[in-house]
């Protein structure tokens, strides 16, 4: 109680008068008992110097300064690792891109180069493949036309002779009213087949004109339902194309004529013909494998 006395100076004077309202911070060590008190009798103090501070504008231009000061040193920090994180992204990304890129693109020059050799040497065998035709202009193939075997001097049975052959051609001629005789056949002989077939008979006229009657008058033969067909010797190849336009939906008809493809279209009233195969796949623009294919019979 003597203690207290002495540390608070009273709120009057001995006079009487009204004394302010002094407070100071007790010398003496604070024990546990009292710190809430001592808090209670600061805290007007520290509210009323906090509300000074903020009414300070040198403090608050101070404050702001420390503020914009810490935010630019922490800015670039955080700029450089969100970069950092974003280029770390790209570059993965970037080389998976490349990667895939490099695989597509070697791929499609792979396939460009092999198509274009591709194309290289189906343009040669076509432009091959037109001559061996035109060699064949005045050549025919006949099928279905019976062989006559014969029986030697031994009784053994003898495949049909040249000498016959011709006769059966001349026959057939006579039979379709051709006007042809024997000076206007140079070869006429059977051509290998498979066991058990007749052989079909490959011949070659002397005369564009003989060749060109037996084909107008071989109608004949269609008509009576014979079963022997004739038709212009063309290459293997040129069969096959030929088999592929008639096989193709747009075609509405295709045929041959001195060893030249004549065909037509759906719609179309126009006649179109192809010489060399390599042009006529671009002109029905037919893949180049398509025409390829036709060169393995």
């Amino acid at each position: 109680m003597g203690n207290e006395s002495t540390n608070v100076v009273a709120n009057e004077s001995e006079s009487g008068e009204e004394l302010p309202d002094l407070r100071f911070h007790d010398t003496t060590p604070i024990t546990k008992s009292n710190n809430k008190r001592v808090c209670a009798e600061l805290s007007p103090i520290q509210e009323q110097q906090i509300n000074e501070l903020m009414g300070n504008e040198a403090w608050n231009t101070k404050i702001e300064d420390m503020i914009i000061k810490s935010v630019n040193n922490a800015v670039p920090k955080i700029i450089e690792s969100v970069i950092t994180q974003i280029q770390s992204t790209m570059i993965g990304t970037v080389k998976q891109v490349v990667g895939a890129m490099k695989e597509e693109i070697i791929e499609q020059v792979t396939q460009d180069i092999q198509s274009s050799e591709l194309r290289t040497t189906l343009r040669a065998r076509c432009e091959a493949e037109l001559l061996e035709n035109y060699n064949r202009r005045d050549n025919l193939k006949i099928f279905g036309l019976d062989e006559k075997t014969h029986v030697d001097d031994k009784g053994n049975a003898r495949p049909e002779s040249a000498e016959t052959t011709m006769e059966n051609v001349l026959q057939l001629a006579k039979t379709i009213n051709a006007d042809i005789d024997v000076k206007d056949i140079s070869i006429a002989h059977r051509l290998p087949t498979k066991k058990g077939m007749t052989r079909p008979i490959i011949v070659k006229l002397a005369r564009r004109v003989a060749k060109i009657d037996i084909l107008k008058k071989k109608r004949v033969l269609k008509d009576s339902n014979s079963p022997i067909m004739v038709f212009e010797d063309i290459t293997a190849p040129r069969a096959a194309f030929l088999s592929l336009m008639k096989s193709d939906t747009r075609v509405s008809g295709a045929y041959t004529r001195e060893g030249t493809i004549f065909y037509t279209l759906h719609n179309d009233k126009n006649i179109y013909k192809i010489n060399n195969l390599y042009d006529g796949g671009i002109m029905l623009n037919y893949h180049i494998k398509d025409v390829e294919s036709c060169f393995r019979w």
